[in-house]
């Protein structure tokens, strides 16, 4: 299949690329992990919602119960989850003509640059965090090219996690 649009009655909004989607697998792992508020918790919510949108309404509707009892969380992390979702522009929250809450889920950003700027109050600190990360790598980095002129071997993360497992 070709790379097209598809807006499939089962997902709330157009997804590029093919039949099978995964948010989680796409920008929520990149480019939201950057925001303070968001949580694996956050993403988890998130996922349910998708997973729980109805096409024949056009938004999700279960309750925060329904959301704790197939999570795995509390009820009060639950609302504090979808409060974030909200916050992040991840969700809109209604309320049906029942007076429970209804979820239209909301596409996410694609990249850091459009989540700098929706949210320009965190660009300062998350620079500064990969920056940090930066360093350590060419730290690491030197300190293997030292070794290795001695003649010391230092293992890499890799060699490391495949001796533990």
């Amino acid at each position: 299949m070709t790379a097209t649009k598809l807006k499939k009655q089962n997902y709330p909004f157009e997804i590029e690329g093919g039949v099978h989607y995964v948010p989680s697998f796409n920008a929520l792992n990149r480019v939201y992990t950057q925001h303070p508020e968001f949580k694996a918790n956050t993403k988890l919510i998130y996922e349910l919602l998708f997973d729980y949108y109805n096409p024949d309404y056009g938004y999700a509707f279960p309750t925060y119960r329904q959301l704790e009892r197939d999570s795995g969380l509390s009820i009060s992390t639950v609302k504090r989850q979808v409060k974030v979702l909200e916050q992040l522009e991840l969700i809109e929250i209604g309320r049906s003509s029942y007076g429970n809450n209804v979820y239209v889920v909301k596409p996410p950003l694609q990249t850091i640059e459009e989540l700098f700027a929706k949210f320009p109050e965190i660009e300062q600190k998350a620079k500064e965090r990969l920056a940090k990360i930066e360093q350590e790598e060419e730290q690491e980095k030197s300190r293997r090219k030292k070794a290795s002129e001695k003649g010391e071997v230092i293992e890499t993360e890799k060699e490391i996690q495949d001796d533990f497992f």
